[in-house]
């Protein structure tokens, strides 16, 4: 009465693995960037306000400079690029007024260290996704060369569970064997076709 489940095939389940892998390890590198950011807040350091991005390459400069000691608001500044460049004197306000001290700067390098380590993964993660997904992609292309090479060819769908349903009865044949081979019996496996009853090929 309950309608099969679909069970994508290994090779889907792997990906689908990495990419929920990718998912958590994307949402705990931007709660760490949240927590940074409040952090500065702490701080009276108003740099969000004044860069969209604290953690692209100018404002990451910053918080380094920021994380190394740097107290002097021009040096951080400084380190502004592009069209940056001309809101320097606006980088230097937050700078000035900011009651960033020594135990601020210590928990944010551990924050950063956190958040470059997330992003390592993500990276990696991002790699291998991407080779399963070329992988994948070249499966569907040989069916789809084969279809089209051969007019008499015909794809057949074997079903969602049908790699499942494989290993379950591989599996039930091996605890038959091990039974009757408890019981003092000697056992060959033989595999028929299910069409015409022809031997196919032993099990093992």
């Amino acid at each position: 009465m309950i309608s099969p489940s679909f069970v994508p095939p290994e090779d889907i389940r792997r990906l689908r693995t990495r990419t929920r892998c990718r998912r958590h390890l994307t949402q705990a590198r931007a709660a760490g960037k949240q927590r940074a950011g409040k952090l500065l807040e702490d701080g009276h350091l108003k740099l969000p306000a004044v860069i969209s991005d604290i953690h692209g390459a100018p404002g990451r400069d910053m918080l380094n400079a920021l994380v190394t000691g740097e107290r002097d608001p021009r040096v951080p500044a400084q380190l502004a690029r592009g069209r940056m460049r001309p809101t320097i004197r606006r980088l230097e306000e937050p700078l000035e007024r900011a009651f960033f001290t020594g135990e601020h700067a210590a928990v944010l390098a551990m924050m950063l260290t956190a958040i470059d380590h997330h992003t390592t993964q993500i990276d990696q993660l991002t790699a291998r996704i991407e080779v399963a997904l070329v992988a994948t992609g070249s499966s569907v292309l040989t069916i789809m060369h084969v279809l089209l090479s051969d007019p008499d060819a015909r794809y057949t769908d074997l079903g969602a569970g049908y790699h499942e349903q494989r290993m379950h009865a591989r599996r039930q044949a091996r605890n038959h064997v091990r039974s009757l081979e408890r019981l003092g019996y000697t056992v060959t496996i033989q595999v028929l076709n299910p069409d015409t009853g022809e031997l196919l090929a032993p099990a093992g």
